[in-house]
């Protein structure tokens, strides 16, 4: 009985044991989940072209000449099995697309004579995880052409130039190569959403239809020894359509430099006198025959000023505001055009952001652990004294946790540990006025990285730096990335805002997370209104992780955008401007992150996609 009551308790120990460490590892098990679950579990850390890192497009590329593409990515599981595909995109037409037989990080390609050639490279886990890149290959172009319509030269890459003609007319088109383009060919269609395959001539030349539409369009493709290029006209009677309107604007009357011709995006301060005024040119019709109706964030608003083109108003203590003038004419108000700017609260206060002692905006970990005892600090000044400093926390819903009110934060043990501080935190910097200003910080977790470890410098090397930066990073000063050439907006110390790509003729625009300007590390944040508007070229968007708004009509009308990737999990209704997506390709295919796959699929339909667009993870 004895040994008996003993084996008993003997076996009863060793249950108990064994569902202790089941226990344990359950724990363990659940604990690596959500740090799964915390951060992309599969990344891109860096892409090569030829051994230059970080680099996806090239654009001095020679025919016949082989250059190697490579990708590297990180992942939170360790030794992870990684399985690479490879496609090839002539031209960028993805129905074109063909499969290599690479199956490494690593390929070896020769270019083609054709100006652009695309790869796509596919990462996948085990897991199903899967990240996709796209490398570009661009020469410079030999069938660089003039147009010419009834022998005056036009300009066809705004996407809203119109030739205008008289009804019935029929203008004679015209495409000049240059005189390197040898054995050259030619091909016209009359262009239409539907169907263009209308062949109307094999010469440089092209006598249009009778015009007595306000918008016909024609192509003209043109090959020479291999190289391809297509062109397009339009042509019409003048309507509103036919119109370029502009935009003048007045800060207590002096007059604003507007950034572009077609991408309006200005500071103000709370309180200034701003007038807006619509500049249109017309053949045709006088100004009592055009009507002009004003709208803030696409709400329509009286016009008390005498002159019915004109709006005058005090900048209020909103952050963002969308003014809009939409035209049209009196006999005929079903078509309209616009002209808009996105006029931003300029605060007065500016400032920079620091981890640990160190000018940085950003932060890696390879562990929760690692948030532990990291100091964020702000150093702000401005037109009146600063009152407060509010610390938040972003999460992926947009709701805002308020953290501290002091101007250095330190991530408490308690919470350094938690799931959601792998995001963003931000700082709410508030003067004496009112005025309030953001300053935010990224935390990424990537389990094979190395982690940050800035040095902290002098409080005299701050200061000194501080006063450089502010004077470099003027807010609403404009830049361009010395790498693809697209253009920013300087929006806060150390943030930008993508303003246009390098070329209205881009056919892939991957937005980068983050850029340099005069040797400070900038952060992209937003796309501005009507960035790539127009463009018919374009056919891939990648938006990046770090984009939180979207500007009004940023890729409206893009009729052949067919692939867009959206990282960010941040986009809301408020974020995204009207129209944003409207008139992109019904057959487009847009991924977005997994988490916010129904929120997107319902947010994007109100931004402008079709019923028939595939929203998909």
């Amino acid at each position: 009985m004895k040994n008996t009551a003993q084996q008993s308790q003997f076996h009863k120990q060793i249950g108990l044991w064994l569902v202790a460490i089941a226990v344990i590892l359950t724990a363990a098990f659940l604990r690596g989940k959500v740090n799964v679950r915390a951060a992309e579990s599969l990344i891109t850390k860096h892409t090569y072209i030829n051994d230059q890192k970080d680099i996806w497009q090239l654009k001095d590329t020679k025919a016949g000449q082989t250059y190697k593409l490579k990708i590297e990515v990180g992942s939170v599981y360790s030794n992870p099995q990684l399985k690479y595909e490879w496609y090839y995109i002539p031209e960028s037409n993805y129905t074109a697309e063909q499969k290599l037989s690479c199956t490494t990080s690593e390929i070896s390609v020769t270019k083609s004579k054709y100006r652009e050639d695309s790869y796509r490279v596919e990462v996948t886990d085990t897991k199903g995880n899967r990240v996709i890149e796209i490398f570009s290959l661009q020469r410079e172009d030999i069938l660089q052409a003039k147009l010419y319509v009834n022998n005056e030269e036009y300009e066809s890459d705004d996407g809203r130039n119109i030739f205008v003609v008289e009804p019935g007319d029929r203008p004679l088109l015209k495409v000049e190569t240059a005189t390197e383009a040898k054995n050259t060919k030619f091909s016209w269609i009359k262009y239409s959403d539907d169907d263009d395959s209308n062949t109307t001539s094999t010469q440089d030349t092209c006598r249009a239809d009778s015009v007595n539409g306000v918008d016909d369009q024609y192509a003209c493709e043109v090959e020479s020894d291999g190289y391809k290029a297509r062109y397009i006209f339009r042509v019409g009677i003048e309507s509103v359509l036919s119109m370029n309107p502009k935009l003048e604007m007045y800060i207590n009357g002096t007059k604003t430099n507007l950034l572009t011709d077609d991408i309006y995006d200005v500071y103000a301060k709370k309180g200034d006198r701003i007038t807006l005024v619509t500049k249109i040119t017309s053949k045709k019709y006088g100004t009592d025959q055009i009507q002009y109706k004003w709208y803030v964030n696409n709400k329509p608003v009286t016009n008390t000023s005498s002159s019915p083109d004109t709006y005058t108003f005090t900048k209020s203590g909103n952050d963002d505001e969308y003014y809009e003038c939409r035209i049209s004419l009196k006999s005929d108000s079903s078509v309209e055009n616009n002209a808009g700017v996105s006029i931003g609260l300029d605060s007065g206060i500016r400032g920079q952001t620091f981890v640990n002692g160190t000018p940085e905006s950003e932060v890696t970990v390879r562990s929760y652990d690692e948030l532990k005892n990291i100091r964020f600090k702000v150093e702000a000044q401005g037109d009146y004294p600063i009152k407060s400093y509010q610390w938040y926390l972003v999460d992926k819903l947009d709701d805002d946790t308020l953290l501290a009110q002091t101007q250095e934060y330190i991530l408490p043990k308690e919470v350094a540990q938690k799931e959601e501080f792998i995001g963003m935190i931000g700082c709410k910097v508030t003067d004496t006025e009112g005025n309030c200003q953001w300053f935010y910080f990224d935390i990424d977790l990537d389990t094979n990285s190395t982690p940050t470890t800035p040095v902290i410098p002098s409080t005299g090397q701050n200061k000194t730096w501080q006063t450089k930066v502010n004077v470099a990073l003027k807010i609403g000063a404009k830049a361009v990335d010395k790498k693809t050439k697209a253009t920013y907006k300087v929006t806060t110390s150390n943030t930008v805002q993508y303003v246009k790509a390098s070329s209205k003729k881009a056919k892939i625009v991957k937005v980068p997370s983050t850029i340099t300007v005069n040797g400070v590390k900038c952060q992209v944040t937003s796309i501005a209104p009507k960035a790539m508007k127009g463009n018919k070229k374009l056919k891939k968007v990648i938006i990046p992780s770090s984009i939180r708004t979207i500007g009004t009509q940023a890729f409206a009308r893009c009729k052949n955008l067919k692939n867009i990737t959206i990282q960010t999990p941040y986009l809301t209704k408020k974020s995204v401007g009207a129209k944003a997506f409207k008139g992109i390709s019904n057959k487009a295919v847009i991924k977005v992150p997994k988490k916010q796959l129904k929120a997107y699929q319902k947010l994007l339909k109100t931004k402008g996609v079709s019923k028939k667009v595939k929203i998909k993870k």
